[in-house]
């Protein structure tokens, strides 16, 4: 039956076959669960984590924070880094998968705590400019800020995608042919309604200096404007994701919604989410932008949350917004959940 962690204020959460993950408000990383490879990372291994415990980092022993994402492996956990969008790892080592490979000799196998998932281990070059990750049994699979898709680990079963068969400790592109030329969003704003019900209170403003990042959360009385005279193309050939139908824009982008009961996106790159009359649904989309002279792509994760109002009136009760929205999780053996107040 299930029980309540010792744990509050969480956020998001994900679970594999023996472990869970949660992330809590202040982005810092947990974990429990079966922890024979160090896959909890809080630089132990061997016994069973019956609880949550704080992520560490492997060589400082200093907690793990800036957590935007999680995903479990069967032996392993992936995070992505909210700052630079690269990718921490811990437990079994993905970057050790080829026993034979000089230039990973000196590998370790395990992390019990957090280190950076490589694109070259030789360079000690981290992986980066990632917006999704994605555990498997052996391998892990890595969604980029552009579409295209990456994979590392054990291709047995070709599940790497590259065509080979043959196992990689570094990521390797999956898919063949096509243009991803990126579409990057620098600049922008949030925006909220004041107590009329008109978008003119400005929570968060992004430039060049403080630049977009690949994930957005909004209240579901805000709003995301996107400054589409501060984007440009970088060209990146490749497999790309982002595909589908796009409406034309004056501004030479098009945007989409991938999900339009979250949040639509306007032909001016306004994010705003779906007032359906009676409600507003929560959850996550994802919007994506292409030129349409270029086919440069884009992408930006949107997750609206919910909030009571923030102004007052005679019937209303006001309450403190929340910051983060109902979800679960399930892995192998393992489930999760957490509530609208950020109790697991």
């Amino acid at each position: 039956m299930p029980v309540a962690a010792d744990i509050q204020d969480v956020e998001k959460i994900s679970a594999g076959y023996n472990n869970s993950a949660a992330i809590k408000t202040d982005m810092t990383a947990w974990a429990w669960g079966d922890n024979s490879s160090g896959q909890v990372g809080n630089l132990g291994n061997g016994d069973v984590v019956p609880i949550p415990v704080q992520v560490l980092y492997a060589e400082s022993g200093e907690k793990v924070t800036g957590v935007r994402q999680i995903s479990v492996g069967a032996n392993y956990m992936n995070a992505i880094l909210l700052s630079d969008k690269s990718v921490l790892t811990w437990g079994k080592n993905l970057n050790a998968t080829v026993d034979s490979d000089a230039a990973n000799a000196d590998v370790a196998e395990t992390n019990t705590g957090a280190v950076a998932l490589l694109s070259d281990i030789a360079g000690e070059i981290a992986v980066d400019d990632v917006i999704m990750t994605a555990g498997a049994e052996e391998s892990t699979v890595i969604l980029k800020t552009d579409g295209s898709v990456w994979a590392l680990g054990g291709n047995a079963y070709g599940q790497l995608g590259d065509g080979t068969g043959e196992d990689s400790a570094v990521p390797v592109e999956i898919g063949l042919g096509r243009s991803a030329d990126t579409v990057v969003m620098n600049s922008g704003s949030v925006i909220r309604k004041d107590e009329d019900g008109n978008y003119t209170d400005v929570t968060e403003v992004y430039s060049d200096e403080n630049p977009m990042p690949y994930e957005i959360s909004v209240l579901r009385s805000e709003k995301l404007v996107i400054d589409v005279s501060d984007m440009f193309v970088e060209r990146d050939p490749g497999f790309n994701l982002i595909t589908g139908k796009y409406t034309v824009s004056e501004s030479g982008y098009t945007y989409k919604s991938l999900d339009e009961s979250i949040a639509y996106v306007t032909s001016d790159g306004e994010v705003i989410p779906t007032d359906t009359g009676d409600s507003i649904y929560l959850g996550t989309t994802y919007i994506v932008v292409k030129g349409n002279d270029t086919g440069a792509t884009g992408i930006i994760k949107i997750n609206v949350m919910p909030m009571d109002t923030q102004y007052s009136t005679a019937d209303t009760v006001i309450q403190a917004d929340s910051v983060v929205y109902p979800q679960v999780a399930s892995g192998g053996k393992t489930m999760a959940a957490i509530t609208d107040s950020g109790v697991l």
